[in-house]
């Protein structure tokens, strides 16, 4: 008895296209502390997700394995338990606030777009951005029979997407004050998506 296997043609070896390390530098464009974890992420031209990777602390090398093709690479910092990442991660996906109070820290965003054909040293540099306003609130000159303060403050967006696009239904945020010994309210900074419309109401 005799047993042939079928051997694939050479092209058929190379069907699998080659990734190469694409190493990124990411620093603050305000000048400011990164927070970590930092986020990577890399788009292919139709929006899908190719790579991504998690930088838990300063010092680690940043690289994504990729094809030779075009892509644009997503960076975010801050995101704590007040923001809720997209479970589809694509370039259409939406960060959101997780709550109506607002976040406690401040959400960053870079991006780079990235060519095709590349050798194994190139780099992309990406520059973080903060996304988020900070809300200060300072009142004055509230009756003394007033027991409770809030203050809300929309129409805000709701969410941005990873390609950087502002977007979700409109959007409240309430924020509650205290009283302090000098007769003033006020509340912690909070950091919430800018204003959807040419007017804001308080």
């Amino acid at each position: 008895l005799f047993a042939c296997q079928q051997v694939p043609n050479d092209d058929e070896w190379l069907s699998e296209e080659e990734t190469k390390p694409l190493k990124i530098k990411v620093r603050s464009a305000e000048n400011v502390e990164i927070a970590y974890p930092l986020y990577l992420y890399a788009f292919d031209k139709n929006g899908k997700l190719a790579a991504s990777q998690t930088i838990v602390d300063e010092g680690k090398d940043m690289a994504l394995s990729l094809t030779d093709d075009e892509y644009q690479i997503v960076a975010l910092s801050g995101v704590t338990d007040d923001y809720q990442l997209p479970k589809d991660l694509t370039l259409e996906g939406e960060i959101k606030l997780s709550n109506i109070e607002g976040a406690e820290a401040p959400l960053m965003v870079g991006r780079a777009d990235v060519g095709g054909s590349r050798n194994e040293g190139t780099m992309a540099e990406i520059a973080l951005s903060y996304v988020v306003v900070q809300l200060n609130v300072v009142l004055k000159n509230v009756p003394a029979d007033v027991s409770t303060v809030q203050l809300s403050i929309s129409p805000l967006y709701s969410s941005l997407s990873m390609g950087g696009e502002y977007g979700g239904d409109t959007q409240k945020v309430k924020v509650n004050c205290t009283l302090g010994e000098d007769g003033v309210w006020s509340a912690q900074p909070t950091y919430i998506f800018p204003g959807s419309a040419a007017e804001t109401t308080f």
